[in-house]
């Protein structure tokens, strides 16, 4: 009868400390005796998993198995989260070996991003809309993926995609590379477009460059034989503004809050309280090629809401991307900090490929 008691406060424990949720147990009613039997529970330390990392949840299963020896339902209990961790284990190794490798670290006042060997880049020919070879009737393929051959800032990429190039003809390239719906080309000029997404970020450097770090190229053909294609390509052109955001509480500005949670939205205008989900990136085919970013806004009344960022471990600064905007543009924040909520705006004007550090931020409880 006092399961409920005892999850709620072992649930603290990360928060705040072994003292301290003993003390809660004993307030909820829990004897000496009982709060001394749940010890080994949660004094049990971190265990190395085999990659080096702590809080190894297989050992700490053995651990709890070994302790409810006796327990027929307990055992059952362990046996079930043993099922949990084999699935999400199962689904992490099938994500990771879909995401690309690239590698972003903070250096001050920029970002510094490495291409990893396997990075995949989408390509499309976006100088036809379709192509059917002379003495045919069937298009053939104008898309396909390039993999990074090496580790390095500048790195090749390689193909064994049959796809229909000319020389002079233009490839937009896109990093990550674009999920459904893909590149398409149409119109008169040629206008190549896809859809990027800032959902699901949790404030890592390492999602930033696996999933949110968009940019764009435009490579020319150079070279053609019956079977390879070469292009050149000077620089991918960054899409998105890289945000590092800490907060600290105006009335006592000396320690930045550890981040629960965090929303972003619009902070006045037709839509305040709401962030877009997604953008369209459309460039024009042309020798001076340059690429629009057209976010999908929505007002609150046409279903719109806040950009949510969960973060991992409660961490004092998280990264955020998000979408440039032409003039200075007013933001809201909603910080989560323990139990804790405080709010603030600020304003300032993103730029494409701008890393901006935005520290302490003051929001009020």
């Amino acid at each position: 009868d006092k399961m409920i008691d005892i999850t709620v406060a072992i649930d603290k424990l990360d928060k705040i400390g072994v003292d301290a949720v003993n003390d809660e147990l004993r307030e909820r009613g829990l004897s000496e005796e009982q709060v001394a039997k749940l010890q080994p529970i949660l004094t049990t330390p971190p265990q190395p998993s085999p990659q080096g990392r702590e809080n190894n949840p297989k050992a700490k299963l053995k651990e709890l198995r070994e302790y409810l020896a006796g327990s027929e339902i307990g055992l059952k209990g362990v046996a079930e989260m043993e099922e949990v961790f084999e699935l999400v284990e199962s689904q992490k190794s099938q994500v990771e070996r879909r995401l690309p490798q690239a590698t972003i670290t903070d250096a001050g006042e920029t970002l510094n991003a490495l291409w990893s060997k396997g990075d995949e880049i989408s390509f499309r020919n976006i100088s036809h809309e379709t192509y059917t070879p002379s003495g045919t009737t069937d298009e053939v393929p104008l898309d396909g993926v390039l993999l990074a051959d090496r580790a390095a800032r500048i790195a090749s990429f390689a193909s064994n995609a049959k796809v229909w190039c000319d020389l002079d003809d233009q490839l937009l390239l896109v990093y990550p590379k674009a999920t459904a719906p893909a590149i398409t080309v149409s119109g008169n000029p040629l206008n190549a477009t896809y859809t990027i997404s800032l959902t699901g970020q949790d404030g890592s450097l390492a999602t930033i460059a696996n999933r949110y770090h968009h940019s764009y190229g435009i490579a020319t053909i150079t070279e053609v034989t019956e079977t390879t294609a070469n292009a050149e390509l000077a620089e991918m052109q960054n899409l998105l503004t890289v945000c590092k955001f800490s907060f600290v509480d105006k009335d006592e500005p000396g320690t930045p809050l550890p981040i629960t949670s965090l929303s972003i939205s619009y902070g006045d205008g037709t839509y305040a309280n709401t962030y877009p989900e997604t953008a369209t990136v459309t460039v024009t085919q042309g020798t001076s090629s340059t690429a629009t970013v057209i976010p999908d806004k929505k007002s609150t009344s046409a279903g719109g809401y806040a950009l949510a960022i969960s973060p991992d471990g409660n961490p004092e600064e998280v990264y955020v991307a998000l979408f440039p905007e032409a003039t200075a543009t007013t933001y809201s924040f909603s910080v989560t900090s323990g139990e804790n909520t405080y709010t603030g705006t600020a304003t300032a004007q993103l730029n494409a490929g701008e890393y901006v550090a935005a520290t302490n931020l003051k929001l009020t409880k």
